[in-house]
């Protein structure tokens, strides 16, 4: 195109009016043809994403023993996370590359009398806050609220953001629904 408009402008300095008006309407189809390229593209990439949300199972879970950890050990007996001691304790895991889009996040812990706190859950760019409260009856569910995921293939990050004696919780998985579904 830009060769095309520096070939209408020397023919147009030189007077050939025909020829600078014939690159002149081969620089506009040019420019038809980009246009209309991107907008199928735009649609091609759209129709993708929804295939992919369509695919998707109904939730995907995200198991302890998959998490990278730091300031948190597993527990040699049940696998789940544990003594999430201080603030900035924290377990990630790599997402298996899911469609951008909506996720509720529910993590499955038990928390005894004296341990309890906050904490975050984020992605590169967005995070959600809660509490992890006691649960008398054991291990029990919270729905954290929808958290929106701007790269399936990126990190989720669960960190300590107070404790509220010695430990956080105990941590046996975090399971995604597509907000979808």
């Amino acid at each position: 195109m830009a060769g095309l408009s520096t070939l209408e402008k020397k023919l147009a300095t030189a007077k050939d009016y025909r020829g600078a008006i014939k690159a002149r309407d081969e620089r506009s189809s040019v420019e038809q043809q980009l246009a209309r390229m991107e907008k199928e593209d735009l649609l091609l990439k759209t129709r993708e994403s929804g295939l992919r949300s369509a695919a998707l199972p109904d939730e995907i879970i995200l198991m302890p023993e998959q998490a990278t950890l730091d300031g948190v050990t597993r527990e040699p007996g049940t696998g789940a996370l544990t003594d999430w001691k201080k603030p900035g304790s924290k377990a990630t895991w790599k997402l298996p590359d899911l469609p951008p889009g909506g996720y509720e996040v529910i993590i499955r812990y038990s928390c005894d009398l004296v341990e309890g706190g906050s904490l975050s859950i984020g992605e590169q760019a967005f995070t959600l806050s809660g509490t992890a409260d006691t649960t008398l009856k054991g291990a029990s569910e919270k729905n954290f609220g929808t958290l929106k995921i701007t790269s399936g293939s990126g990190p989720l990050t669960i960190t300590a953001r107070t404790v509220l004696k010695t430990n956080l919780m105990d941590l046996h998985f975090v399971k995604l629904i597509p907000a979808n579904h």
